[in-house]
Order: C-alpha cells, then sequence, then structure tokens
C-alpha cells in the first residue's frame, strides 16, 4: 500500500512539472501532457525498468529459474494487470529460449585467488597490431610462437558472426582435430571469441595429448579482458565462465598460455580456425547447449 501511495505522489509531481514545461492548465487532460512530452507515466517507466532489471540477472541457477516459473504461475493466477502478466511471461520465455547464463550466488560472490598474468599474453614484442604490415606481422607471429611454444600442444580458436549465424571453432595443431559450433544468433563476436577459448580447453580435458599447451587466439580484447582481472577482484559477470573454465586447468597444475595472434595475416593454424567458425556459422542446427549472456 505504501509504495503504491508514493506512486501516486510522485505521479502528481510529474504532471505538476509536464504542465508548467508545457504551460497548461491544471484542466488540461493528463494523456495529453504525456503524448506532447513524450515521457511515460511513472508506473510504467517503473515497471519497464524494473523488467530491465529483471534481465540484468544472468542467472544459471535452477533453483532461481524455479522461483521465476513460480512467481509467474502466481501472479498469473491472481488477476493482475494484463501488461504485467504479458512482461512477466515474454520474460520468463526469453530467459528459457536463449538460454541465459543466471550464476547462482556462491558465483557472484567469487573471487580471484591466484594471479595468472604471467599465463595471458595479448601480444607480440616489436608486433604494433595496427601499424605492422602483413608480412611484418605473420613473420613475428611465427617466430615468436615457434620460439616460445614449438614444444607446446597448439590450440587455435576464433569466432565467427556473419549474415548466416555466430559460431567458435579451434584447431589443434598436434592432434590435427578441429571443432565447431554455432551459437545463438544474438551472441555477440566478443562472446563467441570465449566460447572458442572454452571449445579449447575442453579439447585439453578429452584428449591428454601433453603437458603443455598454448591457445592462441586472435582475440586481443579477449585475453586482455582476462588479465585485467586482478587478485581479489569479482569476476566480471560476461567472464565468469571462461575464467572458471581456465581456472580448473590451471588448479590441477596444468601449464597453459593464452597468446595472441594476428588476424588474417596467414598464420597456418589461425586460418584453419577462422574457416572451422565461418563454416559453423552455416550450420542449421544451433547447439542448444550453449549459453547466452544477458548483454547480448
Amino acid at each position: 500500500p505504501s509504495t503504491k501511495k508514493n506512486m501516486q505522489d510522485i505521479q502528481k509531481l510529474q504532471n505538476q512539472a509536464m504542465r508548467q514545461i508545457l504551460g497548461a492548465v491544471k484542466s488540461s487532460p493528463v494523456v495529453s501532457l504525456h503524448a506532447l512530452t513524450g515521457l511515460l507515466p511513472i508506473e510504467h517507466w517503473a515497471t519497464e525498468t524494473a523488467t530491465k532489471q529483471m534481465l540484468h540477472l544472468i542467472v544459471n541457477s535452477q533453483e532461481i529459474r524455479e522461483s521465476l516459473k513460480k512467481l509467474h504461475e502466481a501472479l498469473a493466477g491472481q488477476g493482475h494487470h494484463k501488461h504485467r502478466k504479458t512482461l512477466l511471461q515474454n520474460l520468463w520465455m526469453k530467459i528459457n529460449s536463449n538460454n541465459i547464463y543466471l550464476p547462482d550466488t556462491a558465483s557472484l560472490h567469487k573471487r580471484v585467488n591466484t594471479s595468472r598474468q604471467g599465463k595471458l599474453k595479448p601480444d607480440i614484442p616489436g608486433l604494433k597490431k595496427k601499424t605492422s604490415s602483413s608480412l611484418e606481422a605473420r613473420a613475428r607471429a611465427i617466430e615468436h610462437i615457434h620460439s616460445n611454444f614449438h614444444n607446446h600442444v597448439q590450440i587455435y580458436t576464433d569466432g565467427a558472426k556473419n549474415q548466416h549465424g555466430t559460431a567458435a571453432a579451434m584447431w589443434c595443431r598436434d592432434h590435427d582435430c578441429t571443432r565447431g559450433t554455432r551459437l545463438r544468433d544474438a551472441t555477440s563476436v566478443f562472446q563467441a571469441e570465449l566460447h572458442g577459448i572454452e571449445l579449447a580447453v575442453q579439447h585439453m580435458t578429452e584428449h591428454a595429448l601433453g603437458s603443455k599447451f598454448v591457445i592462441i587466439t586472435d582475440s586481443q580484447s579477449a585475453i586482455q579482458a582476462l588479465k585485467n582481472i586482478c587478485k581479489g577482484q569479482v569476476i566480471p559477470l560476461p567472464m565468469m565462465r571462461v575464467h572458471e573454465c581456465l581456472e580448473s586447468r590451471w588448479v590441477d597444475g596444468t601449464d597453459l598460455t593464452l597468446q595472441w595472434c594476428p588476424s588474417h595475416v596467414n598464420v597456418d593454424g589461425n586460418e584453419r580456425a577462422d574457416r572451422a567458425s565461418v563454416q559453423a556459422s552455416q550450420e542449421t542446427t544451433i547447439d542448444i547447449s550453449t549459453r547466452m549472456e544477458y548483454k547480448d
């Protein structure tokens, strides 16, 4: 009741403000004031804002999903305003149809315990991404990878988003294995790149090929975003899954490095991963197990 009264009081203030702005008299219809100013009534604005906040809950917890379902069922049967019921129903359908990732409470409060800065390499010494020629970039990349990782199991990854769809892929040099998966169409390129890294870690888990691994990606932003997560910080929600995936390997003692590589300069592994991701984006079947981030 108090909330309803507060909404009514705020609505009166909004009405007064609109009249002053428009120079309207007290008898002017409120509907006309909203039409002229383009402002939503406070109640509608609050409902819209609340809905957006609910969509920002990137929830993976089955418990929370069940709670949302029960909330929808309870409100739907109590004669609530049709508009509100529709909003809630649409929200529930969107969460389920897109398999939106919603972490549990423990994950939301989890902090980084160990710094992995030395394992995350978003650049190549002497190579400037914007000013180096393609030939120079290729030569420096190949030389750097050979000098530092010739004894490592090398896994190249890539993400693609085009008119056909969105996908992620990986190619393992030592196993000569390619894997690609089509993601949900609304998935961003950044998340596709992160998913490619997850595919590489899955491949490492399934095929114990050696004691040293390097994941080579052309997404400089992905590695930099991971490197920006410092010890003691809460893990950013969009990075939570890939960080957990990588950390599981570091914790068990795996020697794993992430290395950036320039794209489209004819580095063989990068080109193979790129072709695999483009091919996967043209698949007719979307991997239903993949999750989306709420920001996508």
